[in-house]
């Protein structure tokens, strides 16, 4: 069983009177997964394949998807995250026989922490920390980035400029994560 709270308690609001307005709270997606196209796949059947299941379309480059309870990210060429709000086998089981022909399945759920960085000023915390160029307009909405942030691997999410930030980390490092995010939301160096 997975710790109910991954960030170990370390994961509070940002004090508006010491720093940058954030709100921080974990999404709980109930499947994250790893999507790898084969170099022989079929990009139309594979975009089908996720209309047909999860009611999104396969992204372009640096872009995500979603519908009302799934979503689709862009994580590298030929990569993609597929996102699902419930845990239901039976239809994960349908998805993965239905592509397994034009790509490789990797559950990612107990992976992968899902975090949302809320406010007027988390693009002022995520940009102390991280090197993509987030001021950019190509980077205000539906934009999708697999990156770095204070040297943790990471996967940036932005639906529209007002809904912040949702961040991908490796389970492993959600305590650090969440102290860095702290410490930057405060304005101190990360």
């Amino acid at each position: 069983m997975l710790d109910e709270d991954p960030f170990h308690g370390n994961l509070h609001h940002s004090d508006p009177g010491h720093g940058a307005r954030v709100e921080f709270a974990t999404m709980p997606w109930a499947r994250v997964t790893l999507i790898g196209l084969y170099k022989k796949s079929n990009p139309a059947a594979v975009e089908e394949t996720l209309q047909n299941h999860l009611a999104c379309a396969l992204p372009t480059t640096g872009s995500a998807e979603r519908s009302a309870t799934h979503a689709v990210l862009w994580r590298a060429p030929g990569q993609y995250l597929a996102l699902s709000a419930e845990d239901q086998p039976d239809r994960q089981k349908e998805f993965t026989q239905a592509l397994d022909e034009h790509a490789l399945i990797i559950d990612m759920s107990s992976a992968l922490v899902s975090l949302r960085l809320l406010g007027t000023e988390s693009i002022i915390v995520l940009a102390r920390l991280c090197r993509l160029p987030l001021y950019s307009r190509t980077l205000q909405q539906n934009f999708s980035a697999a990156t770095r942030i204070a040297n943790i691997h990471a996967h940036i999410v932005r639906w529209n400029p007002t809904t912040g930030y949702d961040l991908f980390i490796p389970r492993s490092y959600c305590a650090s994560m969440a102290r860095m995010l702290q410490k930057a939301a405060r304005h101190d160096s990360p």
